[in-house]
Parts: structure tokens; sequence; C-alpha cells
């Protein structure tokens, strides 16, 4: 995995915000098995939150060693972030950063560009990985900040799995695990971060649904 290395390098002297400085220490500490299989994420400060939780046996687990935030942003570095070498699952999603970004700084219906920035993106991923899943955005919950617009990321959410549903990429819909299961103390007071339980309970339920997939298919033989 020497790109991935290479990758880290390109990083190293980036300026960080907060969650990217986290992102780069998480791929600068992890560990890689050259006999094992690869499991690479791609994703905001929330898979940033579940990361540590991940497990798939016989995985090295694997992190873009940056906050890839919106979709705009994705479009401009997913050629990038795949020059890793061999991806063997990707997880990957966009989503609360377009939701901010139409509100603050696009005009209305930039819904349509963000479908379509997914649509190349997930062309991109399934071309360089073996098998990739679309990891929905979380929900946001009560004691949003003023900047978070309820509605409009519901809409955001909404619209992105029915589009990827459409088209039969798989999805670990984490919209609808975290509304079923999470209580008040699995989000922090923004309404849209997790705490550590509600980042342990999303991991655990990425892992039993990889696994899951992992031994019942023949995908590996």
């Amino acid at each position: 995995m020497n790109n991935f290395q290479n990758l880290i390098k390109y990083y190293e002297y980036k300026n960080k915000s907060k969650s990217d400085k986290i992102a780069f220490e998480i791929a600068l500490n992890a560990k890689f098995n050259p006999k094992f299989k690869n499991l690479y994420i791609i994703g905001d400060s929330i898979s940033i939150d579940y990361h540590k939780y991940l497990f798939l046996k016989n995985f090295n687990i694997l992190r873009v060693p940056v906050n890839t935030k919106s979709s705009i942003f994705g479009i401009q570095n997913i050629d990038l972030w795949l020059d890793i070498g061999e991806i063997d699952i990707c997880l990957f999603n966009f989503g609360i950063h377009d939701g901010l970004l139409d509100q603050k700084y696009n005009p209305p219906g930039n819904l349509l560009l963000y479908l379509k920035n997914l649509s190349i993106i997930n062309d991109k991923i399934n071309l360089k990985t073996k098998k990739s899943f679309w990891v929905s955005s979380t929900p946001f919950f009560k004691g949003l900040k003023k900047y978070y617009n309820y509605n409009l990321h519901k809409r955001y959410t909404k619209e992105a799995n029915n589009y990827f549903k459409n088209i039969g990429q798989k999805i670990i819909d984490l919209n609808d695990f975290c509304i079923k299961n999470f209580k008040k103390e699995d989000v922090k007071e923004d309404g849209v971060h997790l705490t550590s339980s509600g980042s342990e309970k999303i991991g655990n339920f990425i892992n039993v649904t990889l696994q899951e997939f992992c031994n019942n298919t023949n995908y590996w033989e």
C-alpha cells in the first residue's frame, strides 16, 4: 500500500481543521497487514467518530486522511483518494455538508447537483474497488445549531438513498438505524455529531452488516 502512504504524505503539510487532524492521525496510525484485504472509508466527521469501532476479520481498516466534507469536495479529490492500491470494500458517504452548502452558500435546487456528484463519485468508486457500500447520512436530532437545517438534511438523505436503491447499489442505512436505536446520550448537544456510545453502536452495526455480507457471498472465492 505504498500509494496510501503517498496519500498520507500529500496531506501531511496541508492546513487542517480539527476533524482533518483527527482523520490524518487515523490514517497515519493505521495498522496494515499485506496478507489482509482492505476496507476503505471515505466520509465526513461522522465516519471519523465511528471508525475506531470498526472491525472486519482479515481486513485492514483504512480511512482517507481528511474530512471528505461535501460531494463538491469529493468530485475534486475522489481520483486522488482512490489511488491507494487494491481496495476490496469501500464505504462512502457525502450529505451533511452538501445540505449546509445549499443552505448557506448556494441557490435553491442544489440537490440536483448533489445527486449528479454522487453518480459520478459512485461510478469512479465502482471502477476502482471490488465492492462498495453507500453509507447513508445519520439523522439530525434535537438541539441543532442554527446553521443546520433539519428538513433540508432529511430531504438530501432521502433522495440519496432513493437514488442508490434505484441503481441497485448496496446501502448501509445509518439514518434508519439511528432513528430506531439511538437514545439521547448517543448524540452530542449539537444534535449532529455522535458521542462514544453512538459511535460504538454504529460501528457494531456496520461490522455485523459487513460480516454477514462476507459470510453469505461467494464473492471472495
